[in-house]
């Protein structure tokens, strides 16, 4: 009687899915590692300084004190006077005020605008974070497939020997073995293009993350039924990934204010000395100043109170792509969960038939072409199972990044 050696090999790939151990912590510990050296990073702690700069500049305003001096001589152009002459100059120290409307409004602003940097800065983690995810989910999707199609390509070509060496002994019928020598080629061919496709995912996440040491292969998640529940329930993380918005608009709101304040110009105040006719007269001056408004300044007040609109639209706009994003993560999720475990049940019923028939082939009950069909429905079969397998654990990490539930590495720097 043959040996099963693709039955065998069948169950070794399910025996695989099923033992899986939960290391999700590595995962993350990877994710947080290799987020920390991104450029992205360090752009958005720049971008923190930035901010703190300009709100200090908010704070002090352009208002600075003003010196002016000039000086001359004054000649009288008098034939009976001809060296008649005076020296004179004058000196101003003037400073534009602030009005106190203004400067309210220009505090408020300076803490702001270091409020948005910082939640940008959360929000970038955020995105990066799914970035992260969706690289290594291509890795593990093909390594999963790669792996399946390994173990079935070796039992195919373990098969094909064994018929060949029956044909050989003259036990055998050739075309028999030429059969199943061209399937497992084509086994082989399939587990070749899964084996490459996982290295370029691997090295796609290589190039995106340069400073991590990733595993051989990807962990592969263990995860229940109550681990389900819980992540298809969690809230979203929607004031991360919002709160930048929401302070854009808070920012846009405030600069209306400001620019409708600034229909009413900053007044200039100054002090002055004159020295005239060499000494002679001499003066002390107090000078007073304002803008008077113009079409200008109304229509820096119109482009305020449009951008305050957009503002509030982006708002509404990344809230919206945010909940999509989830509720397309949940139904992928849910579907995926539901496809494995039909898969599974399918694989396992494919595999007791295979074994059936490989009996019944062995006393030349089953002709060599009914095998080698559900030989190929269990290859599908496996196949599925480890494809939704990657899918249900995509959707799942995806959703923890999603709903903020992914723990901090404490040995990392954080954001």
């Amino acid at each position: 009687m043959k040996p099963r050696f693709f039955v065998s090999a069948a169950m070794a790939v399910l025996s695989a899915i099923a033992s899986a151990t939960a290391q999700e912590a590595e995962i993350f510990r990877l994710m947080d590692e290799a987020i920390t050296a991104t450029p992205e990073t360090e752009i958005a702690r720049a971008d923190v300084d930035r901010a703190r700069a300009v709100g200090n500049q908010l704070t002090a305003g352009p208002y600075e004190f003003e010196l002016a001096a000039s000086g001359g001589h004054r000649r009288v152009e008098d034939p009976l006077l001809p060296d008649m002459g005076f020296n004179e100059w004058s000196l101003d120290l003037s400073r534009t005020v602030r009005l106190p409307e203004k400067r309210r409004i220009d505090s408020t602003l300076a803490g702001v605008e270091l409020e948005i940097a910082e939640a940008q800065r959360d929000a970038m983690h955020v995105a990066e974070r799914l970035e992260f995810v969706t690289r290594w989910n291509d890795w593990y999707h093909w390594t999963a497939l790669s792996e399946t199609s390994l173990q079935l390509a070796e039992s195919a070509q373990r098969l094909a020997r064994f018929e060949q060496d029956k044909a050989d002994a003259g036990s055998g019928r050739q075309i028999e073995a030429d059969l199943l020598a061209a399937e497992a080629r084509g086994a082989q061919l399939a587990a070749e293009d899964d084996r490459l496709r996982a290295e370029a995912a691997r090295t796609s996440l290589l190039q995106r993350y340069p400073g991590i040491t990733l595993p051989d292969a990807p962990p592969q998640l263990e995860i229940t039924g109550p681990q389900l529940n819980d992540i298809m329930s969690a809230p979203l993380a929607a004031v991360t990934v919002t709160r930048p918005t929401a302070l854009e608009a808070e920012r846009a709101r405030l600069q209306l204010r400001r620019k409708k304040a600034d229909r009413l110009p900053d007044p200039t105040f100054g002090v002055g000395l004159r020295n005239e006719f060499g000494g002679d007269e001499t003066a002390v001056v107090a000078t007073f100043s304002i803008p008077l408004g113009g079409q200008a300044r109304r229509s820096r007040a119109d482009e305020a109170t449009a951008q305050a609109r957009i503002a509030a639209a982006n708002q509404r706009r990344v809230l919206w792509r945010l909940e999509q994003t989830s509720a397309d993560a949940r139904l992928r999720l849910d579907r995926a969960d539901r496809l494995l475990a039909g898969a599974q049940a399918t694989f396992e019923l494919t595999v007791s038939a295979l074994d059936r028939l490989e009996a019944g082939y062995a006393l030349g009950e089953i002709r060599i072409d009914n095998l080698m069909t559900v030989r190929r429905r269990v290859v599908e079969a496996a196949r599925i199972v480890a494809e939704q397998g990657a899918l249900r654990q995509a959707a799942y990490l995806e959703l923890l990044v999603l709903s903020d539930q992914v723990p901090v590495t404490k040995d990392l720097p954080q954001p």
